[in-house]
């Protein structure tokens, strides 16, 4: 009988530790923001960006999976991150939901020139994954507003037109916001509420401004 109770709570651990999700590779950002991460991406973001996380927000990257609309699905199934996954913060009222990305760029001027006038997206349902075109109608802030803002030196707006789909049936508005300084951008896709979209401008865009910034260099 020990045996057999025994071999049934090796069991029920072992299947219990399957389902949780891994612990590792986990980065605090703030006291209540986990993000996924390793220490050279610690090491990046420490090294250039400030983090400011405000009451009323959090993040835990293991407790909340995702069914994204297909624009994203390519980062998500072939990026860096697990398959249904994203870094973010999210509001208590849940009226807004950010996923971060941040990383070094190569070559800044053609891939901000690329944002910049080629934006609009369509997707060719016959191609394994979704092929994404972008089009026109990014938004350049202007050089005071990067600054004053996020210490950036560009910082660029858009949006994707959800076609009436929701990530996990909840978010179906998008607003992007795109900061770049010397070599590093910080991408922050905003998913929306009916009532997050009509407080974006007033309320979601300002928490935004007061969370991150790139740090002042020393001289």
């Amino acid at each position: 009988m020990r045996i057999y109770m025994l071999l049934l709570w090796i069991f029920t651990a072992a299947f219990i530790m399957a389902q949780s999700p891994t612990k590792t590779n986990r980065i605090s950002i703030g006291k209540n923001t986990v993000i996924y991460g390793d220490g050279k991406y610690e090491k990046l973001l420490n090294e250039n960006l400030e983090y400011n996380e405000l009451d009323g927000y959090s993040g835990d990257y293991d407790s909340v999976t995702f069914t994204p609309y297909p624009p994203f699905r390519i980062k998500v199934y072939f990026g860096k991150y697990n398959k249904n996954r994203e870094s973010h913060i999210q509001d208590q009222n849940q009226n807004i939901l950010i996923w971060l990305n941040f990383d070094s760029v190569k070559d800044n001027t053609d891939y901000l020139e690329r944002w910049r006038s080629d934006f609009e997206m369509s997707v060719n349902k016959g191609s394994s994954p979704p092929y994404i075109r972008i089009r026109d109608y990014v938004t350049y802030m202007p050089e005071e507003y990067s600054k004053r803002y996020f210490n950036a030196d560009t910082t660029l707006m858009y949006s994707f037109d959800m076609k009436g789909e929701k990530i996990n049936n909840r978010y179906g508005h998008h607003k992007a916001i795109l900061i770049y300084k010397k070599g590093k951008m910080l991408t922050l896709n905003c998913f929306l509420t009916e009532e997050g979209l009509n407080k974006f401008n007033d309320k979601y865009l300002k928490d935004i401004e007061k969370m991150f910034q790139f740090k002042i260099e020393e001289k």
